[in-house]
């Protein structure tokens, strides 16, 4: 009341930004598993109070439709995005030319916060901030000469290669041996809380299809198919597989499966599983698994400190997100265990400090151990033709993120 007087605009946020202790980062930086336009309660109250002041808040307000609705309801006079803009800086633009549909939305995954000055800006789904030396304006120049290059796999980091390579003016032909794109999204997109990656495949595939490219579905590159067609260049973005450990006994059991296939009910689940792997992947499964009436449990290999560091490492502050969600919901994680056994209804698992053995019943085991590239398709490949260009891309390289999947496929689009 005494400012109200001296000032003209409350700008209305939550946490600190200097203080990465979680409770605080969270409600400053919001993550993906949070409720968008976060601050908007307070925006609302403080205008309710200083009705004369002009206000304005920012926070997880990913598109101009929630600004809209966030005015008309009265609770601020005027909007502020960060993240949003930095994932599209032309969406304003792209709103006034009645294209909402071509905003690329922001995934709220913190790629952008990882990357602190001097290192260049980083998004997980904007590539182009990361190359403003190379790309001026935003726009791709065409290359010297036009080529006939091949993209092998349809995930980001090969979506990305092909739309840069087309924007570069070349022959382009993408293969993909499924009959869908967007590679480990689809599986990242499923959970009904995932709704930013939702709304970003959604996104990807439309805009895929604003390019010349040839896409070759249910089609596998094989060395043979890459030779015949005597490409100039080639971009391997064939992604990576599952972890399985293939010396623990009973492993290959028909009730042992990976994590996104049974989330996404490719295979069958039954009532009590057990979540081998506390990551992202694996806490992501069991809570949405919980929320389908399942009853869930984690074992994770390290401790409380490492995991926890780790799983930060991993998914920045929605590790800790994770975590709340877990104990909210009351999904047991156990740490400090090892899979020794996969049995017919239960696991076996060696206590990390005792030593002890200890059984925890199942009758379904769902791996989230990590992934690994596809070392041995790449080495078959990558060699094709003694004059051609090869160009390794995406979890093909190194098992990353959709962060690190776009940009090394664009990187290598526009050098071509």
């Amino acid at each position: 009341e005494y400012l109200q007087d001296h000032i003209d605009i409350i700008h209305v946020s939550a946490g600190l930004h200097s203080d990465f202790n979680f409770s605080y980062y969270r409600n400053w930086c919001q993550n993906y598993l949070m409720p968008r336009g976060f601050n908007v309660h307070y925006a609302r109250d403080i205008k309710k109070a200083f009705p004369n002041l002009l206000v304005t808040t920012v926070g997880s307000i990913t598109s101009l439709d929630i600004g809209e609705e966030i005015l008309a309801s009265g609770w601020a006079d005027f909007i502020a995005m960060c993240r949003p803009l930095m994932a599209d800086p032309e969406m304003p633009r792209k709103y006034a030319q009645n294209r909402p549909e071509d905003r690329r939305p922001c995934l709220r995954c913190d790629a952008c916060a990882r990357f602190i000055p001097p290192r260049p800006l980083n998004c997980a789904v904007n590539p182009y901030p990361g190359v403003f030396k190379d790309i001026r304006d935003g726009v791709v120049p065409k290359a010297p000469v036009k080529k006939k290059v091949a993209v092998v796999g349809g995930g980001p980091a090969g979506l990305y290669a092909m739309m840069a390579l087309c924007d570069r003016g070349h022959d382009v032909t993408l293969y993909e041996k499924t009959d869908h794109l967007g590679g480990l999204v689809v599986p990242a997109a499923y959970a009904p809380f995932k709704i930013d990656c939702q709304d970003y495949l959604k996104w990807l595939l439309r805009e895929v299809k604003k390019y010349p490219a040839k896409i070759r579905m249910n089609t596998e590159a094989s060395k043979e198919l890459l030779d015949q067609e005597s490409y100039d260049a080639i971009i391997l973005a064939l992604g990576s597989k599952p972890v399985i450990p293939s010396k623990i006994p009973g492993i290959d059991k028909p009730h042992v499966h990976w994590a996104p296939d049974g989330e996404m009910g490719k295979v069958p689940v039954g009532s009590k599983v057990v979540i081998i792997g506390g990551g992202g992947v694996g806490l992501e499964a069991a809570i949405h698994l919980k929320d389908l009436g399942k009853d869930v449990a984690v074992i994770e290999m390290l401790d409380s400190e490492k995991h926890r560091t780790a799983l930060h490492k991993s998914s920045k502050n929605a590790g800790g997100e994770m975590l709340t969600i877990m104990e909210e919901k009351k999904i047991p994680l156990h740490l400090n265990n090892r899979l020794e056994e996969v049995c017919d209804d239960k696991v076996i698992c060696r206590d990390m400090v005792t030593g002890a053995l200890v059984e925890y019943p199942c009758d379904t085991v769902l791996l989230a151990l990590g992934m690994v590239p596809l070392c041995d398709v790449v080495a078959e490949l990558r060699h094709c033709a003694a004059e051609t260009e090869v160009f390794i891309v995406g979890d093909a390289l190194a098992v990353g993120n959709i962060s690190t999947a776009t940009n090394s496929g664009f990187q290598a689009g526009i050098h071509i």
